[in-house]
C-alpha cells in the first residue's frame, strides 16, 4: 500500500469537509474557481497552546503573529480579540494592522524597509527590527522623536560548537550590533534588545542560539532600556502527522536504495543521496522537510534545554527581560483549507498520471513552502469506486514546472472534471501568500467561517 501523508485541520473545518461537502460545492458553483476557507477560532486555540508553555515557564512573554503568514482580515481581527501583538514586513502590512486597531509597541516592524515604511513605523511608535548597518544609519538621520529598536542577529556565536549557518542577506553580525549600540549618539534612539530568526529545528542548537543571543543581550545591558529578547521568527511548527511521515520516508528510502522509482515528479528524492558504499545519506535533512513536532512541544523542549548547567527557560525567567515570541506559521496550523477544481486527468509520455486543477503554483505558494500532504477528493454526486488513483497534481499554467504537488498522491478514486481537490492546512504561508495572476487566472476567493 502506498503511504499517505496527513496534516492537521481544525475541528470546525474537518466537520465541513466530512459532513457538509454540499456547502463546499455551493461555494464552487458561486465562484467557479479555486478558493480557501478559514477558521479564525483555530488561531485562538493555537495562541492558548503556546501561552500555556510560556506561563508554565513563568516568562515575561508576549506573543506576536506574523501578518505576512496570512493577511486575511479575519485573522487580524482574531489576533486583536485574543490580545496578542503583530509583526509586519511592509508599509502596506503596517497600514493594514493600524486600520485593525493595533498601535505603538503592539507592532514590530521587520523586513526590508524602504524610506516610506521606515518613516511610518517611526511615526506610529512601532518597535523596529534593524536589519543592517545601512538601516541604523538611515534611522539616525531620520529620528526626531523616540524610536525603539531591536537588532536582528544573523550569526549567533555558539560557544564550544562549530555550526555552519547559511549565508543570509538578513540581520547584522554581533560585532556590528555592538558597534552600532555603543557608538550611537542620537538621543532619540532607544535600544531595546535583540531579535533571533532561524529555521533551525534541532532543540539543542536552537536553545544554544537563544543562549548566545541572550548572552549578547546581557553584555549590552548598560546600553538597553527595558530589554527585549525576541526568540521568535523561523519555524516552530508541525505540518504533518508523525506516523504518516515515518511510513512515507521508509517507503521513499527503500525505493531509493533499490534504485526504483521514488514516486515523485522528475524522480526527485528531497535531497537523499547514496554514499560510495551504497548507504543512504541525508535522511535527517530530508526528514526536516516534513515537520511533525508540535510547535508548543518544540518550544517547551527548547526552554527545558540545559546549557552550562542551567535550564534555559529558568535563566530567561530570572533575567526579567521581556521575551517576544513569534512562532512563524504555527499560530495558523489547521486554520485553513484550499479547494482546487479538477479540470481532468491525463497520462504523460513518461507513463505517469497527473490530475490537472484550475489553480497553479502561485495560488498555493509552492515556491515558499512546498506542499506534500495528500488532498481529499470530493465528488458532488458521490463515487462508489474503490479502485483508488495515484498521480501528481499539476496546474493551469503554460509552463512545465507548474506542479503543485511533486510527490505522488493517493486519492480515493480517479478524479474527474467538476470534482474538487481539498488541500487541508493551508492557512499559513500557503494559501494566497505568493498569489499572482499569470495568464490573468483568478486569484481565488477567501472565506472565513
Amino acid at each position: 500500500m502506498y503511504p499517505t501523508l496527513t496534516t492537521p485541520l481544525s475541528p470546525k473545518l474537518h466537520d465541513i469537509l466530512t459532513n457538509q461537502a454540499g456547502e463546499i460545492f455551493s461555494y464552487y458553483h458561486t465562484f467557479n474557481h479555486h478558493f480557501s476557507i478559514y477558521d479564525p477560532s483555530q488561531l485562538h486555540t493555537n495562541i492558548q497552546s503556546f501561552q500555556s508553555i510560556l506561563t508554565k515557564r513563568d516568562l515575561n512573554a508576549s506573543i506576536y503573529m506574523a501578518h505576512k503568514a496570512n493577511d486575511h482580515c479575519s485573522f487580524l481581527g482574531q489576533a486583536k480579540t485574543s490580545g496578542i501583538s503583530i509583526e509586519v514586513a511592509s508599509l502596506a502590512e503596517l497600514t493594514d494592522v493600524l486600520d485593525h486597531g493595533f498601535t505603538g509597541q503592539d507592532i514590530i516592524a521587520g523586513g526590508i524597509k524602504n524610506t516610506a515604511y521606515l518613516i511610518k513605523a517611526m511615526e506610529v511608535g512601532a518597535i523596529i527590527v534593524v536589519d543592517g548597518v545601512y538601516e541604523i544609519e538611515a534611522i539616525q538621520m531620520l529620528a526626531t522623536a523616540p524610536v525603539h529598536l531591536l537588532y536582528r542577529v544573523n550569526h549567533p556565536t555558539i560557544t564550544g560548537r562549530s555550526i555552519k549557518t547559511k549565508t543570509t542577506k538578513f540581520g547584522m553580525h554581533p560585532d556590528e550590533i555592538v558597534r552600532a549600540i555603543t557608538t550611537c549618539t542620537n538621543p532619540h534612539i532607544i535600544h531595546r534588545g535583540l531579535h533571533l530568526h532561524t529555521d533551525e529545528n534541532s532543540v539543542s542548537i536552537r536553545a544554544t542560539m537563544i543562549w548566545s543571543v541572550f548572552s549578547l543581550l546581557v553584555s549590552l545591558a548598560d546600553h538597553l532600556i527595558d530589554p527585549i529578547l525576541d526568540i521568535g521568527g523561523g519555524r516552530w511548527w508541525s505540518m504533518y502527522d508523525e506516523t504518516s511521515v515515518s511510513q512515507y520516508l521508509s517507503r521513499l528510502t527503500t525505493q531509493f536504495q533499490a534504485k526504483k522509482s521514488t514516486l515523485t515528479r522528475w524522480e526527485f528524492a528531497f535531497g537523499l543521496s547514496r554514499t560510495k558504499d551504497g548507504t543512504i545519506a541525508n535522511l535527517e535533512r530530508v526528514r526536516a522537510s516534513f515537520p511533525t513536532r508540535q510547535g508548543r512541544d518544540f518550544l517547551d523542549a527548547v526552554l527545558q534545554e540545559e546549557i552550562a548547567w542551567c535550564v534555559l527557560g529558568n535563566v530567561l525567567a530570572d533575567s526579567g527581560a521581556q521575551i517576544v515570541f513569534e512562532p512563524w506559521g504555527s499560530l495558523l496550523m489547521g486554520a485553513g483549507m484550499t479547494v482546487l477544481p479538477v479540470i481532468g486527468t491525463k497520462i504523460l509520455d513518461s507513463g505517469e498520471e497527473t490530475v490537472i486543477v484550475d489553480a497553479n503554483i502561485h495560488n498555493i505558494s509552492a515556491k515558499m513552502i512546498e506542499y506534500y500532504a495528500d488532498p481529499i477528493l470530493l465528488s458532488e454526486h458521490g463515487n462508489n469506486s474503490t479502485d483508488g488513483w495515484r498521480g501528481f497534481v499539476t496546474g493551469n499554467l503554460c509552463r512545465p514546472d507548474d506542479v503543485l504537488i511533486r510527490r505522488c498522491v493517493s486519492l480515493s478514486h480517479k478524479p474527474q472534471r467538476w470534482d474538487l481537490l481539498v488541500l487541508p492546512n493551508t492557512a499559513a504561508y500557503i494559501a494566497h501568500f505568493d498569489n499572482a495572476q499569470p495568464h490573468r487566472h483568478s486569484l481565488g476567493e477567501e472565506i472565513a467561517m
